[in-house]
């Protein structure tokens, strides 16, 4: 992708690339991920457009598990709450954490 970027902007823009010096140190995390975590992930997916599908899969999941735990969080309160029902929302003494709070 990154060489795609190149070309578009050296034959289509009339532009080169420009790399910021501290992309390739590892003194900051998004560059761990970028430079080791992505590489070896590409590579045990069996490369970039697989991993890239496989990434995006997940994303939908979390964001329809989202969407169904909102619903029914919002749900549970309308039903637990109206009508003059208990003031707390969650009362996390009654799950038995054990801790005595």
């Amino acid at each position: 992708r990154k060489e795609q970027l190149k070309s578009f902007l050296r034959n289509d823009i009339g532009t080169e690339w420009r790399e910021d010096g501290s992309n390739k140190s590892d003194k900051y995390l998004r560059n761990r991920v970028r430079n080791e975590l992505m590489p070896l992930l590409s590579n045990l997916m069996g490369g970039e457009d697989v991993l890239s599908k496989r990434l995006a899969a997940w994303e939908a999941q979390a964001r329809s598990v989202k969407e169904d735990v909102t619903h029914r969080a919002e749900q549970y309160l309308r039903e637990n709450h109206a009508g003059g029902g208990s003031s707390r929302y969650f009362d996390l003494r009654r799950r038995g954490s054990g801790t005595g709070r």
